[in-house]
C-alpha cells in the first residue's frame, strides 16, 4: 500500500490516506485500486513472478528488526510523499512487514521499490481496468487499520505543539 498521513480537519490526529492498494499473489496475479479525482479505480494484471521470487529469497531469513528505524535517529517530521508499506506472507504462515518512503535509496528495499515501480508501470495505462472488487475495498480497510497500529508502534508520532510558533517548517 502507498499512503500518505493527513491530519483530520480540526488538526486533532493524523489519519491514512490511502493512494494505493495492490495484493500480489504468489503467481504475480495482481489486484490493485489506485485513488484518482473520480474515486478508486480497480486494476488486475500480472508481473512476472521471478521478482516475487527475489523479494522472498531477500526477506526469507531477515528479522523484522533489520527494517526498523531507531527512533532516536529520525526527526519527528510528516513528509508529503508517499510512504510504501509491504507486507509479505510466506508459505510457511509467518509474515514480514516493513514500511519505507518512496524516494529511500537503502538497499535492502531495492527489490521490494522494484515490484512497487512495476505495479505503478502496469496501471499507468487503461488496458487493465477492471470492475469493483468489494473484497479488495474491504482489504484495504482491514489494512489501513493494520498499518496505523504498525506505524505507530515502530514510531510514535511526536506530540502536538501547543502553539504554532513551535513549529518549524524547513526545506530538506
Amino acid at each position: 500500500m502507498s499512503y500518505r498521513y493527513t491530519s483530520i480537519i480540526d488538526g486533532s490526529e493524523f489519519q491514512i490516506k490511502p493512494i494505493l492498494y495492490a495484493v500480489v499473489d504468489e503467481s504475480g496475479d495482481v489486484n490493485m485500486e489506485r485513488i484518482n479525482q473520480d474515486g478508486w479505480t480497480h486494476y488486475n494484471f500480472d508481473i512476472e513472478k521471478k521478482y516475487l521470487d527475489i523479494v522472498e529469497e531477500k526477506t526469507r531469513n531477515t528479522s523484522a528488526k533489520t527494517y526498523l528505524r531507531n527512533p532516536d535517529s529520525v526527526k519527528a517530521c510528516v513528509c508529503d510523499y508517499p510512504i510504501i508499506r509491504v507486507k509479505i506472507n510466506y508459505e510457511n504462515s509467518s509474515s514480514l512487514s516493513f514500511n519505507f518512503e518512496e524516494n529511500d535509496p537503502s538497499e535492502k528495499f531495492k527489490s521490494a521499490k522494484y515490484i512497487f515501480n512495476e505495479v505503478l508501470r502496469k496501471s499507468k495505462g487503461n488496458d487493465h481496468i477492471t470492475k469493483v472488487l468489494n473484497n479488495l475495498n474491504d482489504e484495504r480497510k482491514a489494512f489501513v487499520d493494520y498499518t496505523m497500529n504498525k506505524d505507530t508502534l515502530e514510531l510514535p508520532f511526536p506530540i502536538k505543539p501547543k502553539k504554532m510558533d513551535q513549529i518549524q517548517f524547513i526545506k530538506p
